[in-house]
């Protein structure tokens, strides 16, 4: 598999990563395959199916993407002996909740997606590999849509903002 490499310091230390082109975590023996050559001793996941209306139509898709994909990660970590870090949601849950979730409260995904990444952290969970699984929610960033950006656009554009009133966020 190709791989660019993204940065690194004077350490030796580098980042790595691939897109879905060089790497699909859909294939375990391909992960196992690029993760053996390069032998990190953290893989950070941020593979996603993250289209949340989409997963409702593509279910098998988001299942084998969110669901069994970082299965496959967590179990070439083991093998290598890498921890993972694996990208979860608050999606997992309800929304019910009048106080920020704890790690421990329990799981209630309402919808394809949030089912599908409960389901991928359950994988790692029980793959036998060193984890830590960051639940985020309103990620953020230089690239791609998103909220942030979406309001910033409206308000250069001096244009009148509607967002609703009954979801609460922390974004990352």
């Amino acid at each position: 598999h190709r791989f660019r490499e993204r940065f690194g310091d004077e350490s030796g230390k580098r980042v790595v990563g691939w897109d879905l082109a060089e790497l699909d975590i859909r294939d375990g023996g391909a992960v196992l395959e690029a993760l053996g050559k390069l032998r990190p001793s953290v893989v950070a996941n941020a593979a996603a199916y993250t289209d949340v209306d989409d997963c409702e139509t593509h279910v098998e898709l988001a299942m084998a993407v969110n669901g069994q994909g970082p299965g496959n990660v967590a179990r070439a970590c083991r093998e290598i002996g890498a921890t993972v870090v694996h990208f979860g949601t608050d999606f997992i849950f309800d929304g019910l909740s009048r106080r920020p979730y704890r790690p421990d409260d329990t799981p209630r995904p309402l919808s394809v997606y949030g089912c599908s990444k409960w389901e991928g952290e359950k994988a790692v969970r029980t793959a036998g590999c060193r984890y830590l699984i960051v639940r985020s929610s309103w990620m953020f960033g230089p690239l791609g849509h998103n909220f942030v950006e979406a309001i910033l656009a409206r308000v250069s554009a001096e244009q009148p903002l509607q967002v609703v009133s009954d979801q609460v966020g922390s974004p990352t």
